[in-house]
């Protein structure tokens, strides 16, 4: 098998994945009347697979990293990550997940945009016509009202979470500005781990504040 099938492959598996993580937590958000919040939602899943990649980690890697331009890179990634997943969660809270989750396909189109006014990157055809289609698919996807769910902000973009939906877009696309300056100063397991580490830690803390 190629490298280049093989990357397909982790793609996909990927996809997979984060595709059961957001359909199990708006499960979660939703299963009873008082269901856990975002933020805990947010603490427990990230905690959870920090701790899953403690045996495969090298914690001197991670001791490293501090005193290093990695740890800034880092620190604006956290930072960016969390709010991103927050309002995403927040957003799942709202509205069905079918509803919540096609607004991520916004990132890709604001990177490109990024890249071309920042960077200068110009895109090619190619490129515009799949941000075309991606807009198109949005827009029907979308559309339609979410029904059978209680008003939790009132009525309106609000409550279908469309709103909240596309602001969670948002931070993700400045975030890969830094992800891969920071993923190339350290190892790429141990980026992973920090950031998940880190994100529960200020779910967690922030719970902890607000006396759960």
């Amino acid at each position: 098998m190629s490298l280049t099938y093989l990357a397909m492959l982790q793609v996909l598996a990927s996809a997979l994945c984060v595709a059961i993580f957001y359909v199990l937590s708006a499960r979660a958000l939703s299963s009873a009347e008082r269901g856990p919040s975002p933020l805990a939602v947010l603490a427990v899943t990230h905690l959870c697979a920090a701790l899953f990649l403690v045996p495969f980690v090298h914690f001197g890697e991670v001791a490293n990293l501090w005193g290093k331009s990695a740890a800034t890179l880092i620190g604006i990634v956290l930072s960016l990550h969390f709010l991103g997943k927050y309002l995403h969660m927040r957003a799942l809270s709202l509205a069905d997940v079918a509803l919540v989750t096609p607004f991520a396909s916004v990132t890709p189109i604001l990177v490109v945009l990024t890249g071309w006014t920042i960077l200068g990157e110009t895109p090619n055809p190619q490129i515009i016509l799949g941000i075309v289609l991606i807009l198109f698919s949005i827009y029907h996807i979308t559309k339609a009202e979410v029904s059978g769910r209680p008003a939790k902000l009132g009525s309106g973009l609000w409550y279908n979470g469309k709103v909240l939906a596309f602001l969670s877009a948002l931070p993700p696309a400045l975030k890969v500005v830094f992800q891969k300056q920071a993923v190339m100063a350290t190892a790429p397991l141990t980026y992973s781990f920090v950031t998940l580490l880190g994100t529960g830690i200020v779910a967690a803390a922030i719970l902890a504040m607000r006396g759960l």
